[in-house]
């Protein structure tokens, strides 16, 4: 049922145009960040290996090598949780950005732009959340919400 005063007027097609440059920017440095949060999850999962690699041939002081590596075993899940954690958001952020600059899946477009504003999911947690309202802002605006497919 159409509000009154409305029956009869034909309701304009969506400004495509208009509304991709609009989320262009935010979608843009959203993806970058989102990136940047990918490799920085991506080179910290691998770090623990690459340590245990390292006090492995600093075999100086065994007794030291071995406290060093216990306490890398020990460490070891929670990294890989936090960074595992930090690799699917980061990855959730960037394909969402994307459909955001393509004005695809509305929804997606809004997790990835909360998403990115969520502390400490990528290398830059506070950079990421000014950027994150500003998309949110862009994408509650009615005509870049209409022409979204």
């Amino acid at each position: 049922m159409q509000p009154p005063g409305t029956m009869g007027t034909a309701v304009p097609p969506p400004d495509r145009e208009s509304a991709k440059s609009a989320v262009a920017a935010p979608a843009i440095i959203l993806a970058i960040i989102a990136g940047l949060g990918i490799l920085g999850a991506l080179a910290m999962l691998a770090l623990p290996q690459v340590l245990m690699q390292l006090v492995t041939q600093a075999q100086a002081d065994p007794a030291e090598a071995e406290r060093l590596r216990e306490q890398l075993e020990a460490n070891r899940a929670v990294s890989m949780a936090s960074y595992g954690l930090m690799l699917v958001l980061s990855a959730v952020a960037l394909f969402g950005s994307i459909k955001m600059m393509r004005l695809q899946s509305y929804g997606l477009a809004m997790t990835a732009a909360i998403v990115s504003m969520v502390p400490c999911v990528g290398p830059c947690c506070c950079l990421a959340i000014p950027f994150g309202i500003w998309a949110l802002v862009v994408l509650m605006k009615p005509n870049v919400k209409a022409a979204f497919q």
